[in-house]
């Protein structure tokens, strides 16, 4: 169970690699100066989305009780 998170893992961090590379070339910046910083997250969201689709793949049936016992 544990190595299909880590491979799940690893899928998204390249895609989430390359589409910030994408991002950074399409998007166009109005401005750099905003009146909302954001708080400062632990955890990478890549790691945030492995870990909500290994839940969707795996059989519990509240995320509560995947957090506990899979996750912590």
């Amino acid at each position: 169970m544990q190595d299909l998170l880590i491979s799940i893992f690893y899928d998204i961090d390249d895609f989430s690699k390359e589409y910030d590379q994408y991002l950074k070339i399409s998007l166009l910046i109005e401005n750099t100066e905003s009146k909302y910083e954001f708080p400062k997250s632990s955890m990478c969201l890549s790691e945030v989305i492995s870990i909500v689709v290994h839940f969707h793949l795996s059989n519990f049936r509240t995320f509560k009780a995947y957090y506990i016992e899979c996750i912590q």
